[in-house]
Parts: structure tokens; C-alpha cells; sequence
């Protein structure tokens, strides 16, 4: 039985065409999984050739409400979806990244590179701009690509780039490859700055943490609106950061969440330089007092060692511009 309320909603038979419902509207896809329902996707029948998925409500719901989960309402979303496209809908929100996935409430877990540049309000507007571009030219290069962190093929882990002003996040499926290209980056960025090989001399604090994030579509970001994030995992990346002391610089730093990480990988060549040659900083407070375990990465020390034990030379040789 049809009711009115059911021939004035939208059909909606594609993932596609449920992602842009998603971005448009601005809701977030509520997943109810759960002994009963094994499939990702649930929501309320409505007849017996449709399913109208719940989405996920503020603090106030409509008066749509259906229930309470993690301190927010759960409501209905307005749209159906066919009984027979469900498996299709199930499918992609189980893959990790997929545009369906990241717009649900599933929490991902990722980790970011805060790149933070020293000094950088001291400079001129113009100088602020050239260190921005020395940046981008550095970890865009073709050599930086294929010279540094093809060593351990993860490179393309790489999910995202978001410039924060005075540097850059980073953002990261995979722990070990983060942590690879936050050494390969400050090792070329402090051989660039030695040789004279920048227009600005670049100086840097990268701070590197992994947790969970909800992902949400931004419609600010670029020309057409692009992915950002919100949840602990982006905002201890900044945690770490400020626990570092103003004074020093040309220093990386990852949170102990990311050497869990990073322990639990296999036992690769840059897997071993990186627990062989931590160190210890300590349990340091952030500005709300959260306590954070840090740990120094000696960038320069694992470069050497890994470019003696591939080339026979001696440090980075790298010439960005190639």
C-alpha cells in the first residue's frame, strides 16, 4: 500500500545519485547494523518495494525523529531507495573512502601530517606565498614522488592535501606511509634549505597523529566543493604540534597513537628504521590538559641509512625541480 506521504518522497536507484542527495542536502547516511540487519544500509519499508534510509539529525530533531544514537537524532531522510538496489548501496558503503561511506556515520580511521611552517607570520605576504609554493613544489615533484617514498610503495595512500595557511595537513590511509613521507619531506626540505636550493629558506614543524574522523563535503573547499574532516584523529594532529616547543624547528613528531600503528605493520626495511631510531619525548598536556605520548623522528639519520643501503651514496640528492 502507497501511502501520500510515500508518492511525494524521491525514488533515488543509484549510489550516485544517493551521494549527491547526501552532499546537496547536507545529511549524513545513519548506518544500523546490527544482529538483525545485517546489511549496512537500514531504514524503515515502506511498502513492499522500498526502503527509506534514516539519516542522522542534530540535537533538536524534527519531527521525522525516530530514535537517539551517539547523543543525536535519528530521522528519516525524505528519499527510497529500491529493495533490489540495497545490496549495491550495502557494497559500496563497505569500502573504505568510497564517496557513500564517507558521507554515513562510519568513523574512518586515517592519519595527518601537520606541516607547519616557522615563522611563517614574520614574513611578508609575498614570502608567505613563495614558502607556500616551495612547499607544494617540493612534495609534487616527480623525484620526491618516485626517489623518496616509492621505497615502500604507499605513496598513493595519500587521501587528501588541505592547506591550513601556514602549512599544509596531510592526510593518510596507512600509518608506516605517513610517517615515511613526513621523514622524506623534512629530510629534502632541510637538504633544500642547506643547499641554498629555495627562493625562501624553509623551516618546519611536522607533528603527525592517527585516530578516528567523520568525513563531511565541503562545499568551500576549491571550485566545486571537496572532503574535510572532523574528529579527533585531524585535531591531534594540531595537539602535537603545539606540544613542541616554539624554540626548536626542522623537528617531526608523531603521537604514540601512530607508533601503535606503525608496530602493527610488517616488518619492512623503513618499519625498522623508524622503531630503531625513535625517540622518547615523554607524556606532554595539550592546552586542554589531554596528555599526549610524543615521539622524535630523526628524519636525516633514516635517509642516510636508506640511501647508503639503496645507492651506495651518502644523504638526499635531490634537485625538486626534476
Amino acid at each position: 500500500m502507497t501511502t501520500s506521504e510515500d508518492s511525494e518522497s524521491r525514488v533515488i536507484d543509484t549510489v550516485d545519485g544517493l551521494v549527491e542527495h547526501l552532499k546537496s542536502s547536507y545529511q549524513v547516511l545513519h548506518i544500523s547494523q546490527t544482529p538483525d540487519q545485517p546489511l549496512l544500509l537500514g531504514g524503515r519499508q515502506r511498502g513492499p518495494e522500498f526502503v527509506e534510509p534514516f539519516v542522522v539529525f542534530g540535537p533538536d530533531p524534527s519531527v521525522h525523529f525516530i530514535g537517539d544514537t551517539s547523543g543525536v537524532g535519528v530521522g528519516r531522510s525524505g528519499v527510497r531507495v529500491p529493495v533490489s538496489r540495497v545490496p549495491d548501496f550495502d557494497a559500496a558503503l563497505r569500502v573504505d573512502g568510497h564517496p557513500l561511506r564517507r558521507l554515513s556515520d562510519i568513523a574512518s580511521l586515517r592519519t595527518f601530517v601537520y606541516v607547519d611552517i616557522s615563522d611563517f607570520s614574520r614574513h611578508t605576504p609575498m614570502q608567505q606565498s613563495m614558502l607556500i609554493r616551495s612547499l607544494l613544489e617540493t612534495v609534487e615533484s616527480p623525484r620526491f614522488r618516485d626517489e623518496y617514498s616509492r621505497s615502500i610503495a604507499h605513496f598513493d595512500d595519500r587521501e587528501d592535501a588541505i592547506c591550513i595557511g601556514d602549512g599544509y595537513i596531510y592526510v593518510f590511509k596507512n600509518a608506516l606511509s605517513a610517517s615515511w613521507f613526513a621523514a622524506s619531506l623534512a629530510a629534502v626540505l632541510r637538504t633544500r634549505a642547506a643547499r641554498k636550493d629555495l627562493p625562501i629558506e624553509v623551516h618546519f614543524r611536522i607533528g603527525l597523529n592517527h585516530g578516528p574522523v567523520y568525513h563531511f563535503w565541503d562545499p568551500g573547499r576549491g571550485a566545486s566543493g571537496g572532503w574535510n574532516y572532523i574528529g579527533d584523529g585531524i585535531n591531534g594532529g594540531r595537539r602535537v604540534l603545539e606540544v613542541i616547543d616554539k624554540s626548536v624547528d626542522d623537528v617531526v613528531w608523531l603521537s604514540g597513537s601512530v607508533l601503535d600503528e606503525v608496530m602493527r605493520a610488517p616488518l619492512l626495511k623503513p618499519v625498522d628504521l623508524i622503531l630503531n631510531n625513535l625517540i622518547t619525548k615523554g607524556r606532554r598536556e595539550d592546552k586542554h590538559g589531554k596528555p599526549y605520548r610524543v615521539f622524535e623522528l630523526p628524519y636525516l639519520h633514516l635517509h642516510n641509512h636508506l640511501m647508503i643501503t639503496r645507492t651506495g651514496v651518502r644523504g638526499p640528492s635531490l634537485d625538486a625541480s626534476q
